[in-house]
C-alpha cells in the first residue's frame, strides 16, 4: 500500500467538508424552491447533490487505503456547517448564487490540492463533475 502523507490525508478531509457543504446546501435549496420554475430548480439542486455521497465515500476509502482512518462524521459536519450559507425559502436566485459560490470555492481548493498520484484520478473526476454542476447553476443565475 502507498503511504498517504498526513498533508494529503488532511487535504482529502478538507475536500470531504467542501463536498458535504455543497450537498447539504443543494438539498436545502431542493426543498425550498418556489415559483413558476420551482420544479426545474428542484431538479437542478438534486442534480448537483446526486453524486456527492459516492465521492465522499471514495475519498474516505482513499484515506483507508493508506492505512489511515477518515475522521468521524461529526468532525466533517462541524467543518461543513461553517462553510454552509443561510438559505432562504423561495429566494431561488440568491440561493443558487450561494451554491455557485460553494462550488467555485471547492474547485479553487481542488486546484491547489497536493495529492498522491493514486488520488489524482479521483479528485479529477470530482472536479469535472463539480465544474459541470457549476455551469448548470450559472445558467440558472444568469
Amino acid at each position: 500500500m502507498s503511504e498517504l502523507n498526513p498533508r494529503t490525508k488532511n487535504t482529502l478531509n478538507i475536500l470531504i467538508r467542501h463536498l458535504i457543504s455543497i450537498k447539504e446546501t443543494a438539498k436545502n435549496i431542493h426543498y425550498t424552491c418556489k415559483g413558476d420554475n420551482a420544479y426545474s430548480m428542484h431538479l437542478l439542486a438534486d442534480r448537483v447533490a446526486e453524486n456527492i455521497d459516492g465521492y465522499i465515500d471514495a475519498c474516505k476509502e482513499a484515506i483507508l487505503g493508506s492505512d489511515n482512518y477518515p475522521q468521524f462524521a461529526q468532525e466533517y459536519l462541524k467543518g461543513a456547517i461553517l462553510m454552509m450559507p443561510e438559505i432562504k425559502i423561495g429566494d431561488n436566485k440568491e440561493n443558487f448564487k450561494k451554491l455557485y459560490n460553494l462550488l467555485d470555492a471547492c474547485l479553487k481548493y481542488i486546484d491547489i490540492m497536493k495529492l498522491d498520484k493514486s488520488d489524482e484520478s479521483l479528485v479529477t473526476t470530482i472536479g469535472e463533475n463539480l465544474k459541470n454542476s457549476k455551469g448548470l447553476v450559472n445558467l440558472q443565475i444568469s
